[in-house]
């Protein structure tokens, strides 16, 4: 039988590697007699996927729901794509129809799971009261929070276990959208709830993760750094 390796000292029976980085890798291949072939093998780094531009159509009126956006992909990325306005749903379709006045945030994901967005997406006519739907499409039952009373708290960080999320100024009546990316944009955990607390990341493998919270039109980041 033949074993594989990738460093020269670990081997598996299992000829393939997975997570890998952009690199210059040296394979080797070991049979039953303890002879040994090799091969540099190297890893580029693909264009990250990225939105070039979007287009938006007002409502008629601040009382309809009529307005739409479009988002343009820059090249980049592995297809096929999809598209989003929250962060949770997403389409094949570029185009997003029947839209409230507001502000909105595009989302582009490859087919690797790497993300692109773009905020500040505005649906007319100005002067409008933001009718725009809540992150992760959820029916108001209350006052959603006020960004000045909104604070997200990760801790430990780093950590070399798992992560416990703390929230601050968020509605308990509202759901609140949680998603965790690496470096490459790749969703690794995401949840939603009405919870002001969270623990994740005990499966994380060593690297630097953005966590996202969502709900309503606020969105916040922090970066945590798994050991």
């Amino acid at each position: 039988p033949y074993k594989y390796s990738i460093d020269g000292s670990n081997y598996q029976t299992n000829n393939n590697f997975t997570s890998l980085g952009a690199g210059t890798y040296t394979a080797y291949v070991k049979d039953n007699g303890g002879c040994v072939g090799t091969r540099v093998v190297t890893i580029s780094t693909l264009a990250p996927v990225g939105i070039n531009s979007t287009s938006a159509r007002a409502s008629t009126t601040c009382n309809s729901n009529n307005g739409s956006i479009q988002i343009f992909r820059t090249t980049g990325g592995t297809s096929p794509y999809t598209y989003s306005i929250d962060g949770l749903n997403y389409q094949s379709s570029a185009t997003f129809s029947n839209l409230a006045p507001g502000t909105y945030i595009g989302y582009i994901k490859d087919a690797a799971g790497c993300i692109a967005t773009k905020t500040g997406i505005e649906v007319g006519p100005t002067g409008c009261s933001s009718k725009a739907p809540e992150s992760a499409r959820t029916t108001r039952n209350g006052p959603l929070p006020s960004d000045a009373n909104i604070a997200v708290q990760v801790s430990p960080n780093p950590s070399a276990t798992n992560f416990v999320l703390t929230l601050t100024g968020f509605s308990t009546d509202q759901v609140i959208a949680i998603q965790v990316t690496d470096v490459f944009g790749r969703i690794v955990y995401q949840v939603k709830g009405n919870s002001l607390s969270y623990s994740f990341g005990s499966s994380f493998i060593p690297g630097i993760y953005n966590v996202q919270v969502m709900q309503g039109n606020i969105t916040r980041t922090v970066r945590v750094i798994k050991e």
